[in-house]
């Protein structure tokens, strides 16, 4: 690897292969407020154990969610490992996974940006 020197200097330089070949990623989605949050985030690390959860055990970290609120829903953001070099592949087949799972779950909607008016008489 070819750093030049200035970099050094410039720029934070992170060496994800230090110990192992795998990195932390994340995928987060938002679902409404509405929804069923524990089916929520059981979907996302279903998926991302079926498709990465290999990795992580090869270095003893599981696939984990954490939740935050949102403006229009709650955050569910699950956390993998994956190979630096499979990453984007990773990411993506999780993420569809993830929407397919969701698509057909009667108590899980993904959130949207939308406007309720309420008037009162």
């Amino acid at each position: 690897i070819m750093v030049p020197n200035y970099k050094l200097f410039d720029e934070n330089l992170i060496n994800h292969t230090l110990l192992h070949d795998f990195v932390l990623e994340d995928i987060c989605y938002t679902i409404r407020y509405d929804s069923n949050l524990d089916r929520a985030m059981e979907i996302g690390v279903s998926a991302a154990k079926e498709i990465a959860g290999e990795y992580g055990k090869k270095i003893n970290n599981e696939v984990s969610a954490r939740v935050s609120m949102a403006d229009n829903g709650l955050k569910v953001r699950i956390l993998f490992f994956a190979p630096v070099q499979k990453l984007s592949k990773v990411k993506s087949d999780i993420t569809k996974k993830i929407y397919e799972m969701i698509k057909n779950e009667k108590n899980v909607d993904l959130a949207y940006n939308r406007l309720d008016i309420s008037m009162k008489k």
